[in-house]
């Protein structure tokens, strides 16, 4: 098992919000211009990821800069439309605010009467769901999420279409056996 370097006196080099170079603090050259921020006694971590968030305006515009306060760097959206969530961090960056990295999912892709009507898509065959698919990835999705209604022949679907674009797929299921959902290529399953 790999162990991890802990360095007492070290020095962490940023270039373009990456970490270039790492390791001891003399052996690292700080670019002439560099800013230097002195970081003694505190840690220095890579921000945290949620994978599993639901935003609305509605729950307040202000709720995902608490995820930045708390060291939370990225979120995905899992389940709203992607079109809000640009909005959010369009109105945020105008009020000089800075806002967490969003990966979105779009609204859930759900069968026919579906338990959240207004965040979901109704999908009643192949060709509907696979242009569903498309239309959210080509629209920033990162990852695509099917809901519990949806029968296990359009997950089938689902996963194919997002397969062809190296989008992974997550579910809520309910209905439909997770286990015949993960043999089809069901990336996470998630309450």
């Amino acid at each position: 098992m790999a162990r991890e370097k802990v360095y007492d006196n070290a020095t962490v080099l940023i270039r373009n919000n990456r970490i270039e170079k790492l390791g001891p603090g003399m052996e690292i050259e700080i670019p002439a211009g560099g800013e230097r921020l002195d970081a003694t006694g505190k840690f220095v971590m890579p921000g945290f990821v949620d994978l599993h968030f639901h935003y609305t305006p509605e729950n307040g515009w202000w709720r995902p800069l608490l995820f930045l306060a708390n060291g939370v760097t990225t979120i995905r959206d899992m389940g709203n439309w992607i079109e809000e969530n640009e909005k959010w961090v369009a109105e945020t960056k105008a009020k000089s605010l800075p806002a967490p990295r969003l990966l979105y999912s779009g609204p859930h892709l759900d069968g026919t009467n579906p338990a959240y009507p207004s965040d979901a898509y109704t999908l009643l065959d192949e060709m509907d769901t696979r242009r569903v698919v498309q239309e959210l990835i080509s629209g920033g999705a990162t990852s695509i999420k099917v809901y519990f209604r949806l029968p296990l022949n359009l997950i089938k679907v689902v996963i194919e279409e997002a397969d062809r674009h190296n989008v992974p797929v997550h579910a809520h299921l309910e209905i439909v056996d997770a286990r015949d959902a993960i043999r089809l290529g069901l990336t996470v399953s998630s309450m």
